[in-house]
């Protein structure tokens, strides 16, 4: 045990598996949860031969345990010189249990002998070459700070990527009930939970001013569209940024008026679809073409050439998709909304009940060639009309009037 106390009966969690456990007998064990990096802030003995330069072998020691390591200089390659301090990170041989604000001793290869010392402001960070002035102040902030100074330091330095808030009592190297209530006072004061993992407030406003600039964006790029999926939202964030960032920052902008919840997504409340005469023009034969064809409407790279008059057909089919007169089947094959929900009518009717069929057997209730078969039974698999099985698709049953 690095610290606290255990005793029988105890629940506790196993790291680094996050196994939950009840402790029945106490035995020295070697468990451990696996560091590789280090960055510590080391200080070398005045007397020390030879500074610790980019790439130097040394041991590592933290406690009873001894791990060699190799030492990256994260202040320009110089090195620290005897009796002065700087940030180093020590690449580990082997995985050591550290936490944030550790002591370690750090010795020379050969001969073992003691040239300084450190403190540890990372003890799982990432690789790390040269430090940024802001990164600096960051890990600075955290060896000097209490328990809300270094999640502040920590959210600060994690970027995107956020802290995993389980994570936090370990790298702060603070009680967990401490590390509670300044990860309260952080998201009082702006920060954000999202998916297990805390953000920096500094993060949260990046993110939300991104999805609230993609929202005017998208509105201006296609002003015939009513709403803005999540996914079109979700390429404002950086690709490495999770998922939860982007659906937390959605609602805080939802929350503060800047985007409205609608059908199909979101978008500005100011915004206001409103078609020229000639896009109404361009929907009006549209929807004429896709009513009278029926299920074997042409792919939308097979429209008639002048139909909308020259333009690119796709914002006013999303515009008629948004208005409940088409449905996408596919990419680049719509029907009209009436008849597909006539096709759901004669599927249900024809074929409620039946299990194993193949695509042949959809033909009377969907007289369509298979160009235009498969697509539409692949959308009604989604819709839950028919489910797929190992013998083919199956048809539910359904009681009372389709």
């Amino acid at each position: 045990v690095w610290s606290g106390s255990l005793t029988r009966g105890t629940r506790v969690r196993i790291l680094p598996a996050g196994v939950e456990a009840r402790v029945r007998a106490l035995e020295v064990h070697g468990a451990r949860r696996p560091s590789r990096m280090l960055t510590a802030r080391d200080r070398m003995l005045p007397d020390a031969r030879r500074p610790p330069v980019h790439n130097l072998r040394v041991r590592v020691h933290r406690g009873t345990d001894e791990v060699l390591a190799r030492v990256a200089d994260l202040g320009g390659g110089e090195g620290v010189a005897p009796g002065g301090a700087g940030w180093v990170q020590l690449r580990l041989e082997e995985p050591l249990v550290a936490r944030g604000g550790d002591r370690v001793v750090l010795r020379a290869y050969s001969p073992v002998t003691t040239i300084g010392g450190g403190e540890v402001a990372e003890s799982h960070g990432p690789k790390r070459r040269r430090l940024a002035p802001e990164e600096t102040a960051a890990l600075e902030a955290f060896l000097e700070g209490d328990a809300r100074r270094r999640v502040d330091a920590l959210t600060t330095l994690a970027g995107w990527r956020g802290v995993q808030d389980a994570e936090l009592p370990v790298l702060t190297g603070c009680d967990p009930e401490s590390v509670d209530q300044a990860v309260d006072a952080a998201l009082q004061a702006g920060a954000l939970r999202a998916g297990g993992r805390i953000f920096s407030g500094e993060v949260a406003r990046w993110a939300r001013d991104a999805v609230v600039a993609a929202a005017d964006a998208a509105h201006a790029g296609e002003p015939l569209s009513h709403a803005l999926s999540p996914a079109r939202l979700r390429r404002a964030l950086p690709s490495w940024a999770p998922d939860e960032l982007m659906s937390a920052a959605v609602e805080q902008a939802v929350a503060s008026g800047e985007l409205l919840r609608v059908e199909g997504g979101v978008r500005r409340p100011h915004h206001e679809v409103r078609l020229e005469d000639r896009d109404r023009r361009a929907a009006a034969r549209l929807e004429t073409l896709y009513r009278e064809v029926g299920l074997a409407a042409p792919w939308v790279d097979e429209l008639p050439e002048g139909l909308v008059g020259g333009r690119d057909p796709w914002p006013i089919l999303k515009y008629l998709e948004d208005e409940w007169v088409l449905a996408q089947v596919a990419d680049g094959y719509f029907v009209s909304r009436e008849a597909l929900d006539e096709a759901i009518h004669r599927v249900l009717e024809l074929l409620g009940g039946k299990e194993g069929l193949g695509p042949a057997d959809f033909r009377e209730a969907l007289p369509l060639t298979r160009k235009h078969l498969i697509p539409l039974l692949n959308h009604l698999d989604g819709l839950g009309v028919t489910v797929r099985t190992d013998d083919g698709r199956a048809v539910p049953k359904v009681r009372g009037p389709t």
